[in-house]
């Protein structure tokens, strides 16, 4: 005689193991395609900020051109009264130099000593910053040099306006004086806006 109660326990034992060998299938199946999942997933980019990566140091070469134009210059002054001379004859200024440097001492409107490398140093400034002095100057006059730019290096004295050239803002320094007798050059732009610039020759004025 078979036994009801028995029968329904054995019932539900066969259904309850069905139902846990398809849960673990249905695991298996899903961990197995998560797997295959991760297994195909590209691998993450590797994304380096500009911080990240490692520059060369470039130091910066010593400078060897003529110094340019101030990028916006002021329009230009009314003239300022000629210095007087001895019945027409040279007439006299000084330059007070007041530092060494390139260009950006020459944009902080300043009289600045320049060596670029050449036979004699180059002495400059803005025209708008007091060097339209040098567009004033003639052959044969004098010019009397101080200031902190020129401590220890000799140059202090009083010169004579030897010889005169123009040349162009940027121009390669030695070939734009290349053959110009001087102990020191005075240099600044002319009053057009296209980078001329005149260039004075001084040498020491001997008694």
């Amino acid at each position: 005689m078979t036994d009801p109660f028995r029968d329904y326990h054995r019932a539900r034992h066969r259904t309850a193991v069905v139902r846990v060998l398809a849960s673990v299938v249905l695991v298996g199946g899903l961990g197995g395609g998560l797997t295959a999942l991760a297994a195909a997933a590209p691998e993450p980019a590797v994304v380096r900020s500009a911080a990240s990566t490692p520059t060369a140091s470039v130091e910066e070469p010593a400078p060897t051109a003529l110094p340019e134009p101030a990028a916006s210059a002021p329009p230009a002054p009314p003239p300022e009264p000629e210095p007087l001379a001895a019945a027409g004859g040279p007439r006299s200024w000084s330059i007070h130099v007041d530092t060494a440097g390139y260009q950006a001492e020459i944009d902080q409107c300043l009289w600045v000593r320049m060596d670029l490398g050449l036979d004699a140093p180059i002495i400059g400034a803005h025209n708008y910053c007091g060097g339209s002095v040098v567009l004033e100057m003639q052959l044969g006059d004098t010019v009397a040099l101080a200031g902190a730019g020129l401590d220890g290096t000799g140059l202090s004295g009083t010169y004579i306006v030897a010889s005169e050239r123009d040349a162009r803002a940027g121009d390669n320094a030695a070939a734009a004086t290349a053959g110009f007798e001087a102990a020191v050059i005075l240099q600044t732009c002319y009053w057009v806006d296209d980078g001329s610039e005149r260039l004075l020759a001084l040498l020491p004025l001997t008694p």
